[in-house]
């Protein structure tokens, strides 16, 4: 039977490094592996944006999709001759083993992934390895927030942690480190370490020429602040803009109005 390894994340511990690495093996001729990489788009903004392999699977499988926050992906009715066409491409490849990764795959409890190990086998397909990176929550949670900030977040350390503290989240990560069919291999993910490379060592794989690091963790926590305040005078200034607007709008009917 072909072999898939899956690369089940956990959040924050540089899966979007991995995956985008995998991307350029994924165009190598001579990678030795079988990458679920997809080729599939969903439109945002008038765009169309890629979405992976991997979470049409875990849709797929998941028996309460209200669960997910795939809201983007195409109807579960539709995803099966997605999935199914995926499977039959490694199946009849050359290759004896494939790659596939998502952050998110401890979203499928144990009997979710026991149905997609019972669906990969009409495809003479199995799970062999399941490789998971944990991270200490509390890191987890600074890595969590020094994104937002990067990506235009506005509010201070605590609101966000607070609010995106998940218990349920971490229970699901737990159930999935238990899973025994095949056993989660856990590493324990370390900031300073080259998590690319160790990935590719653990798949038994070389490394692309060039890999994406995704790290945000060596910014210093006063130009974080920076870029905070930055983004909240950008709100405050579009806000004013906006009240502005209105007034003069105001302003200019009641002028005419009285003539």
């Amino acid at each position: 039977m072909k072999e898939i390894i899956v690369h089940a994340g956990s959040p924050k511990t540089g899966s979007t490094s991995i995956q985008n690495s995998l991307k350029l093996s994924y165009f190598d001729d001579d990678f030795d592996k079988f990458i679920f990489f997809g080729d599939f788009y969903y439109k945002k903004k008038k765009k169309n944006r890629p979405f992976r392999t991997a979470d049409i699977l875990i849709k797929f499988f998941k028996q309460n999709i209200a669960d997910l926050k795939f809201s983007y992906l195409p109807k579960k009715k539709n995803l099966k001759q997605i999935v199914d066409n995926e499977l039959q491409k490694f199946s009849k490849s050359k290759y004896q083993h494939a790659i596939i990764s998502s952050e998110f795959f401890y979203a499928l409890n144990h009997t979710e992934l026991d149905d997609l190990q019972e669906y990969l086998k009409k495809f003479n397909i199995v799970i062999s390895k399941i490789i998971f990176f944990i991270r200490n929550p509390v890191e987890t949670h600074i890595s969590r927030y020094q994104t937002y900030i990067m990506t235009g977040g506005v509010h201070n350390q605590k609101k966000i942690i607070l609010e995106r503290m998940n218990y349920e989240t971490l229970e699901r990560i737990k159930s999935l480190t238990l899973y025994k069919s095949p056993k989660c291999d856990i590493y324990v993910f370390n900031k300073n370490e080259n998590i690319i490379k160790k990935f590719y060592e653990l798949i038994g794989s070389f490394l692309p020429k060039k890999t994406f690091d995704y790290n945000v963790s060596h910014i210093p926590d006063l130009y974080l602040e920076y870029i905070r305040i930055h983004y909240n005078l950008k709100v405050f200034n579009k806000i004013y803009f906006n009240i502005f607007i209105i007034f003069y709008s105001l302003a200019i009917y009641l002028i005419l109005d009285f003539k």
